[in-house]
């Protein structure tokens, strides 16, 4: 049933015009036995579909992706810490490797989708920071190590940037990943700040995550200026948690 579910989405991938608007990306679930659950990055889409699968991992990664392509970046990180919750609640370790296998099946057949990639970049990344946290439940699952999962999370983030330079959700969460997997954190505000200059005005994320590094470096003065311009970015755009 799942290869079944793999050959279908791709075929239909590979069909699919280049360029869709959101609204015109396919269906796509990694949970055979549910309705199917959309690729998305429309926040209230995601939302819903997290709220009407409360306890499906899917879902709540799907949301933790459409969150970190929006002002709330903190917020998808959150989501995905749930994802990771849920996952040992359920004790299906096995469900990364799963949606890994469907999603890298989707972009051998298109190598230069975006969307897809960047969520592939997220589901290592989860895959590493469970290893870590769970190690003992991944013994008899097929894993590499964190630093391994990290570093695949790192390159298809890069590619997507290499792809579209102006995807500052891209560099912001690359930036996260950088700072997470090799707690590099020099590297990491410098990748914010290139998302700055990509674009200061509508990029709440960048300042916020800035702000937080620059407070674990015991710069109080960056932290407060960083953290402070972050927040009026977001009431100025009129953002509200959806």
């Amino acid at each position: 049933m799942k290869n079944l579910l793999i050959l279908m989405v791709v075929a239909t991938f590979m069909t699919a015009p280049m360029g869709w608007a959101d609204s015109d990306k396919p269906v796509f679930s990694m949970s055979a036995d549910q309705e199917a659950l959309k690729i998305t990055n429309d926040v209230q889409t995601a939302k819903a579909q997290a709220e009407a699968h409360p306890d499906d991992p899917e879902a709540h990664f799907l949301y933790a992706a459409a969150l970190s392509r929006s002002p709330y970046l903190m917020e998808a990180f959150q989501e995905l810490k749930k994802t990771k919750e849920i996952l040992k609640q359920k004790q299906d370790f096995e469900f990364i490797d799963r949606t890994l296998t469907s999603y890298n099946a989707l972009v051998k057949a298109d190598p230069d989708n975006t969307v897809l990639l960047y969520r592939v970049s997220l589901a290592y990344f989860l895959k590493g920071y469970s290893i870590e946290k769970y190690a003992s439940h991944f013994k008899n699952v097929p894993t590499g190590t964190p630093q391994e999962n990290y570093d695949k999370a790192r390159v298809a983030m890069e590619r997507v940037i290499e792809l579209d330079p102006k995807d500052t959700a891209a560099r912001n969460c690359l930036g996260y990943i950088v700072s997470n997997n090799g707690r590099d954190l020099t590297n990491a505000i410098k990748i914010w700040h290139e998302s700055i200059a990509v674009d200061g005005e509508n990029n709440p994320g960048a300042y916020l995550m800035l702000s937080q590094a620059y407070m674990k470096q015991g710069d109080l003065g960056k932290a407060m200026q960083y953290g402070a311009q972050g927040l009026v970015i977001k009431q100025r755009m009129g953002m509200t948690l959806p």
